[in-house]
């Protein structure tokens, strides 16, 4: 069995196990919530100010599965806006969302959606939004996002459906997900929603 079909099964197991309100993928995402998540899972970036988080906020819930984008941009950067994976000389995962730009000869963008960006401008989270968003609509649905082959297609939509309903506040018992780093995202964001409601 793959690896991925592994993960997959792991995150489908897990989410048998989910307890607590369910919230709809479509629903919007608070400027609060993206402040206490941000600030629970960033890794060297700098807290969002409040003005900052509504503009996110915003630019999530104009696309059409805010809830989706949300758990995209928690999967591909643990939200930080500035992120770069490299790939290769000319081929980076930009961003929030991880958008993929495939660098052309006057250093902006040739592919897809991200065609005539430069990745200065991908490294702006509204930006990256918007263009994660086009990115997601053509691909037509989660799991082809970010996604080579139907079965890591399925172990990727698995893996943000748990990211979707930690985000919605469903409690998710992080001892039955298999790997360290969607555990501990889903106990940071479980925390982090916790200080949201309390606070």
């Amino acid at each position: 069995m793959t690896r991925a079909i592994l993960v997959a099964a792991a995150v489908v197991c897990c989410l048998t196990h989910c307890v607590g309100p369910a919230r709809a993928a479509d629903e919007t995402v608070s400027p609060a919530l993206v402040c206490e998540v941000q600030d629970a899972i960033r890794f060297r970036e700098a807290a969002w100010t409040p003005a900052k988080c509504e503009r996110v906020a915003d630019a999530v819930n104009a696309t059409a599965s805010p809830m989706d984008v949300a758990g995209i941009c928690v999967n591909e950067s643990d939200m930080r806006e500035r992120v770069i994976a490299w790939h290769g000389p000319n081929v980076a995962d930009v961003g929030i969302m991880g958008v993929r730009c495939i660098l052309g000869t006057d250093h902006r963008c040739t592919n897809g959606p991200a065609k005539g960006f430069t990745i200065a401008q991908l490294q702006k989270a509204e930006t990256n939004i918007r263009v994660g968003a086009a990115i997601l609509a053509t691909k037509g649905s989660v799991g082809a996002y970010n996604s080579g082959t139907p079965s890591i297609g399925a172990a990727y939509e698995a893996r943000i459906s748990v990211l979707v309903a930690a985000l919605s506040g469903m409690t998710i018992e992080p001892k039955r997900i298999k790997g360290i780093r969607l555990r501990k995202l889903l106990e940071q964001i479980a925390a982090a929603v916790r200080r949201g409601r309390n606070g």
